[in-house]
């Protein structure tokens, strides 16, 4: 089992995070990239990916940063 855990930043400082559990690595993989594929472009300024093995161990990361201007 594999977890692909998604984080994203809103522009209020608030955290948002949904975690998607998979039998292989290769599912998590999968998981792991669409979420990234939505982070590229992403209205949040931060947006995040990682996958954990069943033994918590962070197996891959990778977050992408935008300049977000709040609304007045």
């Amino acid at each position: 089992m594999y977890v692909a855990i998604e984080l994203k930043e809103k522009a209020d400082g608030s955290l948002e995070v949904s975690t998607y559990k998979k039998d292989t690595r290769d599912e998590a993989e999968k998981a792991f990239h669409s979420i990234l594929s939505g982070a590229a472009v992403s209205a949040h300024p931060i947006h995040s990916a990682v996958i954990l093995n069943p033994e918590g161990k962070l197996l891959k990361t990778e977050c992408y940063k935008h300049d977000v201007q709040q609304a007045n």
